[in-house]
């Protein structure tokens, strides 16, 4: 009967050496209870990383949604010159208005991210620079709300007033305005407006200009 050494050199033949080397592991004892902890290592090792990356993914997914669009909808010119704007961001800032005698809200809504530029302003005139497709409207200048349309790079503008009856806002604070709005303002020569908007406070400035 062969031995157990015959039997495992005569499976791998084409490399002794090797063969001798797999018949020490095999016949070590020692050396396996040695081996066996180092493979478990590498497992648990390989298990932490899967649940690292689970973890990864799982923040950046939270982290994905904390910075969704505050905003969506249309704002449709319908005008000498059609125009579409695709909401998707929201700001409200604070300040003086245009005459510098009353504090007012004015929600900023633009298709393209204002945020650091509204941020690096030091005027309310300032945070409308450079909205090309978009509309402001601004709360507590008086009995109506004060809108100002833009769209394709501002050679579509419009402005004018609405009832504020016509917004129907689920908050209302002077930190925060989150609402739905639906109105046709074709008539006055404005857009027809269908958005949602859920914007904080992004800054409060002292100076109108």
């Amino acid at each position: 009967m062969q031995t157990y050494r015959e039997i495992v050199l005569n499976s791998i033949q084409p490399d002794a050496e090797h063969a001798e080397s797999v018949l020490c592991r095999a016949e070590s004892p020692t050396r396996q209870r040695l081996a066996k902890p180092a493979r478990v290592a590498r497992g648990q090792s390989r298990n932490l990383s899967g649940v690292l990356t689970l973890l990864a993914a799982a923040t950046l997914g939270f982290a994905g949604n904390a910075m969704a669009d505050p905003a969506k909808g249309t704002l449709t010119a319908t005008g000498k010159i059609p125009a579409t704007v695709n909401v998707k961001h929201a700001y409200l800032v604070k300040g003086p208005n245009a005459f510098g005698d009353k504090a007012v809200r004015m929600l900023i809504l633009s298709e393209v991210d204002q945020g650091a530029h509204i941020k690096s302003c030091a005027t309310m005139s300032c945070t409308t620079d450079k909205l090309e497709s978009g509309m402001t409207v601004e709360f507590d200048s008086g009995p109506r709300l004060l809108y100002w349309f833009v769209a394709n790079g501002q050679r579509v503008q419009a402005s004018g007033t609405a009832e504020p009856g016509s917004i129907t806002l689920t908050a209302n604070t002077p930190q925060k305005l989150t609402g739905k709005w639906t109105h046709d303002a074709s008539g006055q020569g404005g857009p027809k407006i269908a958005i949602e908007f859920d914007a904080a406070l992004l800054k409060e400035f002292t100076k109108a200009r």
